[in-house]
């Protein structure tokens, strides 16, 4: 019985620590554990991938510098600026040759997240 409740309770802190943790892995950048973007598949029509943007008030002017972020050997930079005077934070976009980040900046207050798509500049018709 002790050893059936134990498994329970680990299989709850799994489940909990799955929704609760970003995930941080080559697809996915942080900034003190809290703020972080991801690359990640995406629903949007002609879109490639998009990149999850969340940001928590935890930054510094340590975190300021260019990233990189791989979905399935699909690059994209990011280059992350904390804006000293407590106001909003910003990730810069810069996806391969051929590709289109819309927008490329994104700028969000503390505790907000967004989305960039990245999409093949052939299917916006630039």
């Amino acid at each position: 019985m002790k050893c059936a409740a134990l498994i329970l309770f680990l299989a709850v802190v799994a489940v909990v620590s799955w929704f609760v943790t970003p995930v941080i892995a080559a697809d996915t950048v942080t900034w003190n554990g809290r703020t972080f973007a991801q690359i990640r598949p995406t629903d949007a029509k002609g879109a490639v991938a998009e990149i999850f943007y969340h940001n928590e008030d935890v930054n510094s002017s340590a975190h300021d510098g260019d990233y990189s972020v791989d979905l399935g050997g699909f690059e994209v930079g990011i280059r992350f600026k904390w804006d000293a005077r407590g106001g909003d934070d910003r990730i810069t976009v810069t996806p391969p040759d051929g590709y289109m980040a819309v927008p490329n900046t994104l700028t969000l207050p503390e505790g907000a997240e967004g989305l960039i798509l990245i999409f093949p500049i052939s299917a916006l018709g630039v």
